[in-house]
């Protein structure tokens, strides 16, 4: 195998094995290469491969916080929403009643999210989340 060549497959070994996280029996047939030669170039791109894994777990983590931030967003903008409709009105109307439910509920699903998500409201920057 020429040197080029050879360059361009470990880089699409490091590739299949830090993102996509392939077998070497995967590798070795994607690439074309024997599983022993993969070995050795597991060993020598280790540092390569963990340096891959780290970053894709890293932009899951960033899409899931981006997400979870999204949440947070619409259950405070719903919140707020809420809120100023019930202070609006009368408790004399019956609908009153469900709009109070949907508002608690609301809160509850807001607890909720930053409990199950270790969020301490009473240290905000504990977190990098900002609403």
């Amino acid at each position: 195998m020429e040197l080029h060549e050879r360059k361009e497959k470990k880089g699409k070994f490091i590739e299949l094995r830090g993102i996509h996280e392939f077998s070497l029996d995967n590798c070795s047939k994607r690439l074309n290469v024997s599983k022993v030669t993969l070995l050795k170039w597991e060993k020598e791109l280790k540092s390569n491969i963990d340096f891959f894994k780290r970053s894709e777990l890293n932009s899951l983590i960033d899409t899931y916080k981006l997400s979870l931030r999204a949440r947070l967003t619409r259950y405070k903008e719903l919140n707020n929403a809420l809120s100023k409709e019930i202070k609006s009105r009368t408790f004399e109307e019956l609908p009153t009643e469900k709009l109070i439910k949907l508002y608690l509920d609301s809160l509850s699903h807001t607890d909720n999210l930053l409990t199950k998500n270790n969020l301490n409201l009473s240290n905000p920057f504990s977190y990098d989340i900002y609403l």
